[in-house]
């Protein structure tokens, strides 16, 4: 099951670069992948000292995000779903000429999936959702998608209702704030 999990930069900056090495989009639910060590170990990052990448590598292993055998780096399931968190970063949805349909998502998530309620409202404000009420965020853009993953990696799909609407309350604030053109 899935579990929200503090992520730190230097463990971001190694699952990224696993994804990236093994030619993996962290944007999709990762399939098994293995990847040589000794190619991550060449990305060197702001003066990263090879060393340090190991030991990184290594801690990653003691805590069950991925297997080493030999120079293999295998992502377990934990790394996978932690990888997937990561991927929520790179979600995004790029600005076009508003077709004049608002994207609205609500929730109700309930009080013991607290973090992943929280990562899931961190993430569509992330994108660009603006709040109109308290579970009820509004978006001028296509982004049926990127809410799919964003439920889905925080195991609140059920929760989620994905609506798109003509009329929203104080529109013209929403119109403002997005700096949308009407005409």
């Amino acid at each position: 099951m899935f579990k929200v999990m503090r992520i730190s930069k230097n463990t971001r900056e190694v699952l990224k670069a696993i994804a990236l090495v093994a030619g993996i989009s962290i944007a999709i639910v990762i399939p098994n992948a293995a990847v040589a060590l000794s190619a991550i170990l060449k990305l060197q990052k702001k003066g990263k000292k090879r060393y340090e990448l190991r030991k990184h590598v290594e801690k990653l292993h003691e805590e069950g995000m991925l297997t080493l055998s030999g120079d293999t780096i295998t992502l377990t399931k934990r790394g996978k779903d932690l990888l997937a968190v990561v991927a929520l970063d790179q979600l995004s949805v790029p600005s076009t000429k508003w077709d004049g349909v608002w994207r609205v998502v609500a929730y109700d998530i309930p009080i013991g999936k607290d973090k992943s309620r929280d990562l899931f409202r961190k993430t569509i404000r992330q994108i660009g959702f603006k709040q109109i009420q308290k579970s009820i965020f509004v978006f001028p853009y296509e982004s049926k998608e990127e809410i799919a993953i964003a439920a889905h990696v925080c195991n609140v799909s059920s929760y989620v209702l994905y609506m798109h609407a003509q009329d929203i309350p104080r529109e013209s604030d929403m119109i403002k704030i997005f700096q949308l053109d009407t005409k």
